[in-house]
């Protein structure tokens, strides 16, 4: 899949087209009927499938790309209730009838603190480190811009924080009886494992409303350390001016260099 497009259409569930390579039969350039995806049963009227996605590499080791497709507004479900909203994400390996296979992504703390929505998906960024002991190991960022902080992970802070946002760091791998959790993945080739949270300071920040993930070079000789770039468009900044506090959406971006990923 060296190319791709992402249709998307605020009132539907949206789409991903997949395009083939050309390719020359005598001397005619000709080219394949795209694949569109869909997001499947119980996406919601509006999941906005395509709004983000990320090629992950050959993750399974099958010689093919893999690819993660956000659907931020795709509805979850907890206890029987459903959840508008909260946010799904698809990782797609490759079947042996060459048909892309999705195994389902969905933030579980959040459907079951019953938070509401959640917006899982809004952005996504991936890349991969090269340990000293060479072992290659894939990541994906996957943020929720529009969580609200659960005071359970806080104590200090005994409030709901509205919209501050959470971002999740996951390593992917092949799909097999793996440790680790917080995440509902299955029914497909990969498996993500959770091993980091992020989340916004305040109420509104919308913490991971844009993310970016990659090597940062730090030491000569040594292996990169992964850089996490993630935006917060809502981050306030109070100013008392007499007795009026004016508050502004300034925006801010937080840098997160992840070294223990590559055991410094």
């Amino acid at each position: 899949w060296p190319r791709s497009s992402a249709g998307f259409d605020h009132s539907g569930p949206g789409s991903v087209r997949l395009v083939s390579p050309a390719a020359q039969v005598g001397g005619t350039q000709v080219r394949s009927p795209p694949l569109t995806l869909r997001p499947g049963a119980g996406a919601g009227p509006e999941a906005a499938y395509g709004y983000a996605l990320v090629g992950l590499g050959d993750v399974d080791g099958d010689g093919r790309g893999d690819f993660a497709v956000g659907a931020p507004h795709h509805d979850g479900a907890h206890d029987g209730e459903t959840i508008a909203s909260l946010g799904r994400v698809l990782l797609h390996t490759w079947s042996d009838d060459g048909l892309p296979r999705p195994t389902s992504l969905q933030p579980d703390d959040l459907a079951a603190r019953g938070l509401g929505r959640g917006d899982f998906g809004w952005a996504l960024a991936a890349t991969r480190t090269h340990g000293a002991d060479g072992r290659v190991r894939p990541w994906l960022a996957v943020s929720a811009p529009l969580a609200s902080h659960d005071p359970a992970d806080h104590p200090d802070r005994p409030r709901v924080l509205a919209m501050s946002g959470r971002v999740y760091l996951y390593e992917l791998v092949s799909a097999g009886p793996t440790p680790g959790g917080g995440a509902t993945a299955g029914g497909g080739g990969l498996r993500a494992v959770l091993r980091r949270t992020f989340g916004g300071d305040e109420a509104r920040d919308r913490f991971g409303w844009s993310l970016a993930l990659g090597p940062l070079a730090v030491e000569a000789g040594a292996p990169p350390v992964p850089l996490l770039v993630v935006g917060a468009n809502g981050h306030s900044t109070g100013q008392e001016q007499g007795r009026v506090a004016e508050t502004t959406e300034l925006g801010a971006a937080y840098l997160f260099e992840l070294r223990d990923l590559v055991g410094r």
